[in-house]
């Protein structure tokens, strides 16, 4: 699977050597097409509206390599919980995300999984993409498509 603890631990990993003494941090991790990891950091500012969400570096990253992502998965931590938390994606990022088409795998909260989170396609987080009104067949955009 795509989302995995590799995937996991390179998030945590910049959390660690980013902001360990924060209050709270949230960072992400996306595996491309060669199985190579960018990894981001939530873009705080005392200015909510200039904030980014963690995916947003290393997302413009693969699409300025030209890379296909395949995985993402964003870890949120708090000093005052006991675990981190997997977030699936925001409905931004599924947005950004949804250039590399409803098989990308995000990282999801999994009550049922030993781990808490698990990992789940787009399509699975989104079944009904707006974007795929607009093909005759349903289809989700691609890459290409979304740039038209």
């Amino acid at each position: 699977m795509p989302v995995d603890e590799i995937l996991y631990n390179a998030a945590v990993g910049l959390i660690e050597s980013r902001l360990a003494s924060s209050e709270w941090a949230t960072a992400a991790a996306l595996r491309m097409d060669d199985e190579s990891i960018r990894v981001g950091i939530v873009l705080d500012n005392i200015n909510s509206g200039a904030g980014l969400c963690a995916e947003v570096g290393p997302i413009t990253q693969a699409y300025t390599e030209g890379r296909q992502v395949i995985a993402s998965i964003c870890v949120n931590r708090a000093k005052d919980r006991q675990h981190d938390l997997v977030l699936a994606p925001c409905g931004l990022c599924q947005e950004r995300l949804a250039l590399w088409g409803p098989e990308v795998e995000v990282g999801a909260a999994d009550a049922a999984d030993p781990r808490g989170w698990s990992g789940r396609r787009l399509k699975e987080l989104n079944p009904h993409y707006w974007a795929a009104s607009f093909s005759d067949d349903g289809h989700w955009p691609t890459t290409k498509e979304h740039a038209e």
